[in-house]
This record gives structure tokens, sequence and C-alpha cells, in this order.
């Protein structure tokens, strides 16, 4: 067969299938419409569906062509059942300048990810950024009821940390906040009680320095190995017993303003000293000074030192706030 061109300067109506076996070229600047119809219209019977077919779906508001036994959109990214797919439009004719992710789930198309000029929004139970560094610009704002971050350093420039920062703020929404460390077994925690106004250590606590400074000056320093110095101007104590090393009761000031020395403190250990008093030094006494035990009798001694600086042992008694001994 000879080929030929024919130019068609009019509109041809021609009813029935058309084949045509070469190319088909439209020299023109109009347009060719293509088949339209809806859902139920799509070819069938010895019209098709042929692969290769295309038309505009008024149903869907889509060109569609059909391709592995079925017709898929032109217009959006999906699969084969159509319940996965991205869209930058619900119809023809919007502009909505949006993106949409659907993942499909028993066969329904469910919206995944949403983005417009103004946020992302993810509906999703998981979200993985699995970049080796991501950087948000502005604010970021979690709301749930747990924030879990998986690091080995977490580092901040912030110079604030705050805690139990409630649209309304109480004493029972800032009482129980702190730091919290469980290790397997036993949580250890550092926690703000609103009620006395005070935190809450679970645990020992173990000072890097070597002081440690009160509001109103005093301090507890060990500048000096072994040493522990209390700069105060009083000091009162909870109770009223003193111990040793061992536990055992050295010191202790009763009810009657008495301060009873143990004996193992003066001579329980083999020593002769029990206090001492330097010269030129006085102790005063605001009732009694009793001191128990002690065996064999040179260990109930008081050590005083004369008008020479020289020590001398006097026999131990219980003297009044003169100094003049009472007895026994």
């Amino acid at each position: 067969m000879t080929s030929r061109a024919y130019e068609l300067s009019q509109t041809v109506d021609i009813d029935g299938d058309q084949v045509i076996t070469g190319n088909t070229i439209f020299n023109t600047t109009g347009y060719m419409t293509v088949p339209v119809g809806t859902t139920a219209q799509r070819p069938a019977g010895v019209y098709g569906p042929n692969t290769g077919q295309v038309r505009y779906n008024s149903t869907l508001g889509k060109y569609e062509g059909y391709h592995d036994a079925e017709w898929i959109a032109l217009n959006d990214l999906i699969d084969k059942d159509q319940d996965t797919k991205i869209t930058v439009h619900e119809g023809w004719g919007n502009d909505e300048d949006e993106i949409k992710i659907y993942a499909g789930d028993a066969g329904a198309g469910n919206e995944r990810i949403f983005v417009n000029t103004s946020q992302i929004t993810a509906t999703t139970s998981h979200l993985q950024l699995a970049a080796a560094h991501t950087v948000i610009t502005g604010n970021l704002t979690v709301q749930g009821t747990q924030t879990k971050v998986e690091s080995t350093t977490l580092v901040t420039t912030d110079k604030t940390i705050e805690l139990s920062n409630a649209a309304i703020k109480t004493t029972a929404t800032a009482t129980g906040a702190g730091i919290q460390v469980n290790d397997g077994a036993t949580d250890h925690s550092i926690l703000w009680n609103d009620s006395g106004s005070k935190w809450e250590i679970t645990d020992n606590v173990s000072f890097g320095g070597n002081t440690i400074t009160f509001g109103n000056g005093e301090t507890i320093d060990n500048t000096v190995d072994g040493t522990v110095q209390v700069t105060a101007d009083k000091l009162k104590l909870s109770g009223n017993i003193i111990q040793n090393s061992e536990a055992e009761d050295t010191i202790t000031m009763n009810a009657a303003q008495e301060v009873i020395i143990d004996s193992g403190l003066l001579g329980g250990l083999g020593r002769d000293v029990a206090i001492t008093m330097g010269h030129g030094n006085t102790v005063t006494l605001s009732n009694t000074v009793t001191i128990s035990g002690g065996s064999p009798a040179q260990y109930k001694l008081l050590q005083d030192s004369d008008g020479n600086g020289l020590a001398q042992w006097v026999t131990f008694g219980v003297f009044n706030t003169s100094g003049t001994r009472l007895g026994p």
C-alpha cells in the first residue's frame, strides 16, 4: 500500500472503529479531545479494556490509562489497588498547594502525611528520621505523655532546663518534678517537694568540691584532709548523742543540761587524757559535767596547766560554774 498524506481542513465525523497502521502526526496548535466518561462507562467487551487505552474519568476527575489489567490514574503516583498514593490536589480546577501521602490499610486509603505551605502533619504511630544529622530551625513542641531520647550523650546550649512547665502552675504540678534514674532494680531520684520547699534525694550524695555554703553564709568544708570544719554561730543537733566510729555513745547531752562523757572516751582505750585546758583558758560549766566510769582510778583525772604552762593532773570530780570542786 502506498502511503499518502491527507490534510483535513474541516470537521470530519466518522462512525465506527478507525485503524491507523502508521504514525499519526497532529501538526496544529489546537487540541485533541480524548474520550470522556464515568467509571461505569469504561470500555468493555470488544472495545476493551485494552492496554494503552487513555480516557478521562469524569467520576474521579482524573485522566486514566489501562495497563497491566487495571486502570491507573495518570495524574497521581498510585499503586495497583489505589490505596497507596501521592496526590497534589483533590480535583482538577483546585489549587490547594498540598501534598497528601496515603498508605493502604485493609483496602482503604488512609492519609499518613499532609504537607502544605505552613506545616507537615504525620498521622502515623511511628515516625523515624534515619538521617545522620537533622536540623530543626524553629521551635519543637512535643504533645504526649512521654518523650524518649536514645543517645549516649545529650548536649544542649540552653542555660536553663525547666521542669513541670504546666499551663496552669500549682503546688500539685510542681511536686514530684525532678530527675530519676533506674538501675534495673530501684529508682534513684532527685525530686522537688513543694509542700516542704525542698529537694528530696533518695540516695547518698558525694560532693567533688570541698565546701558547702548555706543561704546565711554558714559553711561546711573539708579543705584539710580528714577534717570537716563547720563555720556557723551555733551548731544545733536534733539528737542529744555524739557517737564514735564504733557507733558507741561518747558524749550525751540530757534534758537537765548535763554533758555526760562516756568512760570509753576517757580511759577505756587505755589513755589517761580526758579534758585538757590550756594555759590561760577556762572551761565554763552551766550546770555540771559528769564523766562516768573509768577504771583504774587514774583515768578519773582532768589535765590542767599551771601558771608556768606546765601540765598537771587534778583529781576528777564535779565542779561548779566557779571552778570549785564539789566532789566526789
